[in-house]
């Protein structure tokens, strides 16, 4: 199989890899018989070759850490950092490609930047929150997204983050009623729903708003 990564972009995250300080294990959860976790299967084994402290765990259908984990389809993509609740269902391809090498960087430092307003808010969570955030690998909003939605679970091991390819899931088109990327439904204590890119700290505040906090 031709490499995905093309020569300059793996030079470019190379050069990042450069600053990790711990090593990160990524753990992909595949299905051999679905052509989607080949293709994310060679993105992160590509990924992997380009820094010795990133390590790739495969793992197919009948291993035990399926059920775990609570994998619920292929491909599925998480990052092993303790009590951090994160999966990324999909290929992380086109533009979701910069925010997984970000996510990694983060993962490596034990540290992700939320400024001290936002993170005063996300702390303030105290029950359990999930977030799913619903995108495509051509949307050039989603990324924004995909970051702040990671740096809330890593924060908070209450909030659950669960990024959705759709192009990938079309059966969660239906099932959610995805007409936009991005959309993101936020569930605590009541439901949240809502499409486009927004500031961090206006996402903090959705959270807050699901669980009827301030």
């Amino acid at each position: 199989m031709s490499r995905v990564l093309d020569e300059k972009t793996r030079n470019d995250v190379r050069k990042m890899f450069g600053l990790m300080k711990n090593p990160v294990r990524i753990m992909l959860f595949e299905d051999y018989s679905n052509g989607f976790s080949q293709f994310a299967k060679q993105i992160l084994t590509e990924v992997s070759e380009l820094n010795d402290n990133i390590k790739l765990s495969v793992y197919n259908s009948s291993d035990p850490l399926f059920s775990i984990h609570k994998v619920e389809k292929t491909p599925c993509v998480m990052l092993k950092s303790n009590g951090m609740n994160f999966k990324y269902y999909g290929s992380p391809s086109g533009y979701q490609f910069q925010p997984m090498v970000e996510n990694i960087i983060d993962v490596s430092f034990n540290f992700t930047h939320l400024n001290e307003k936002v993170k005063n808010k996300v702390l303030k969570i105290k029950k359990p929150t999930s977030i799913k955030l619903f995108v495509t690998p051509t949307c050039p909003y989603s990324p924004l997204m995909v970051r702040s939605a990671f740096k809330f679970a890593f924060t908070n091991s209450n909030i659950e983050t669960t990024i959705i390819e759709t192009n990938e899931f079309e059966d969660m088109i239906q099932k959610f009623k995805i007409s936009n990327v991005p959309k993101v439904i936020i569930k605590g204590k009541k439901s949240i729903s809502f499409e486009g890119a927004i500031p961090e700290e206006k996402f903090a505040s959705y959270l807050l708003k699901a669980n009827n906090q301030r």
